[in-house]
């Protein structure tokens, strides 16, 4: 069973027609309260937001925050952006968090909003060539 988060990617190969993360203004019932977001409680929010912002000759994405299930992974980021991007298999994309740090493709993205969020959400600069180590 699919996710609500993603839609069937086999409807559309366009992904500029289809929506592998639910955007954060149409989805008002799954934004995020302050309580959620309070770590002084033993529950953590079950999606997060996060802000995608583009680094040196990335091109700009036109909605930049989205909602994502925190059991995603990075991987999953990076290869949204490549059919976003139409990149080749071959071609890369960096993915940092907070300008500082590139995490691992296996990482899950509730590990990294508990470790490094910013606010309300996690800010991940994506780039085609390596910015920031």
């Amino acid at each position: 069973m699919m996710s609500d988060s993603i839609k069937n990617p086999e409807n559309n190969d366009d992904p500029t027609e289809k929506t592998l993360f639910q955007d954060s203004k149409n989805e008002p019932e799954t934004k995020l309260s302050p309580s959620d977001l309070n770590n002084t409680s033993n529950s953590s929010p079950s999606k997060i937001e996060i802000n995608l912002k583009s680094a040196g000759n990335a091109p700009i994405l036109k909605k930049k925050k989205f909602i994502l299930e925190r059991t995603k992974t990075v991987k999953f980021i990076i290869e949204w952006l490549k059919k976003y991007m139409r990149l080749e298999a071959k071609d890369q994309i960096f993915l940092y968090v907070n300008q500082e740090f590139a995490p691992s493709p296996d990482t899950e993205i509730g590990t990294i909003y508990d470790c490094f969020r910013t606010g309300n959400s996690v800010i991940f600069y994506y780039c085609i060539t390596p910015a920031w180590g």
